[in-house]
């Protein structure tokens, strides 16, 4: 997309490149506009493969709506070539629910060539950001590559919300009182 925005000091970019060690990180900041995003897709796992990783990690979201319980945390898609799944105990999206978009299109890609990759899909409100999805989405790419990744401000962050959440409900209410006072004057 033709913009930027500032993220405290810098400039942020719609898509962001990192590299750590043996890894490469893509962070997309905002999703690829409709007419970009198979092409997007596509170039993105080509681009795995060619590279010669040795697998990709995708991290999505579900809706928290579909949950079965609390206890739910996070489901993942894997392709038939990915064998890392052993290492932590993730459970498979279930049957009937669908992966779309940017993921989606990877997964298929990834599919029909062969390649391992995973797409963990934590549990996420789909109405605000969700910094404790991110965490567990973190905590869950990290016991599969071994990475230590500290999510201890996202973790923060969501607590935050949470309390923001509660005080905007809690005001809410206490003007529903005040207004039902007034009618009956």
């Amino acid at each position: 997309p033709p913009f930027v925005c500032m993220d405290e000091s810098k400039i942020s970019l719609p898509f962001e490149i990192y590299k750590y060690d043996k890894y490469v990180f893509v962070l997309t900041n905002v999703p690829p506009h409709s007419t970009e995003r198979n092409n997007f897709s596509r170039a993105l796992a080509e681009w795995t493969i060619k590279e010669k990783f040795k697998a990709s990690y995708l991290i999505g979201g579900l809706d928290s709506r579909l949950k079965s319980s609390e206890n739910d945390k996070i489901r993942c898609v894997i392709t038939s070539s990915f064998k890392d799944i052993d290492k932590i105990e993730i459970p498979i999206l279930e049957k009937g629910l669908f992966v779309v978009g940017p993921l989606a299109i990877m997964l298929s890609y990834f599919e029909i060539n062969n390649f391992p990759a995973i797409a963990l899909l934590p549990y996420a409100n789909p109405a605000r950001p969700d910094p404790m999805a991110a965490a567990i989405a973190i905590e869950f790419l990290s016991k599969l590559t071994g990475l230590s990744i500290d999510t201890s401000q996202l973790i923060s962050d969501a607590h935050k919300i949470e309390e923001e959440i509660q005080e905007l409900i809690k005001q809410r209410q206490e003007r529903t009182r005040t207004d039902h006072k007034m009618l009956y004057l």
